[in-house]
């Protein structure tokens, strides 16, 4: 009982989930939130997601697919900020002291204006002759 007590509360919730027989889904996520320092790092140093999620799977360290890991990854591990606007560049001694900034939003381009003329109506279709006595000729 000493043993789990002494492990942080989030790694006994990884281990939990790992163990899990009932969703797989959850031992890929908890083997992802093993490796999270190793992703942020790799990110961090711009390297691909899908070279990193090679690395792990040459390694056996995650076994699920490409898609759920990028998913994983974008859910578990990028903040919302990074996944909106990544900064461009080396990060300066500068830049770790500034505050976190806002996401940078392109403004929207402006509405075309409204036209001056309104246009002319399009012309109703022929509507569909139905004779009163049909000729049979003209069915065969």
């Amino acid at each position: 009982m000493a043993d789990k007590v002494a492990k942080p509360f989030t790694e006994r919730l990884r281990d939990r989930a790992a163990s899990s027989k009932g969703r797989p889904g959850l031992a890929n996520r908890a083997a992802i939130l093993a490796a999270r320092e190793d992703i942020q790092a790799a990110l961090a140093d711009r390297w691909r997601v899908r070279q990193i999620w090679e690395q792990l799977v040459e390694e056996k360290r995650i076994a699920c697919g490409y898609v759920w890991f990028a998913k994983h990854v974008r859910d578990l591990i990028r903040s919302p900020a990074q996944s909106i606007v990544a900064p461009v560049g080396p990060a300066t001694s500068s830049d770790a002291s500034a505050a976190p900034t806002a996401p940078r939003v392109e403004p929207a381009p402006p509405a075309d204006p409204p036209p001056s003329e309104t246009p002319e109506p399009r012309p109703r279709p022929k509507r569909f002759y139905h004779p009163e006595s049909p000729d049979m000729k003209d069915y065969l």
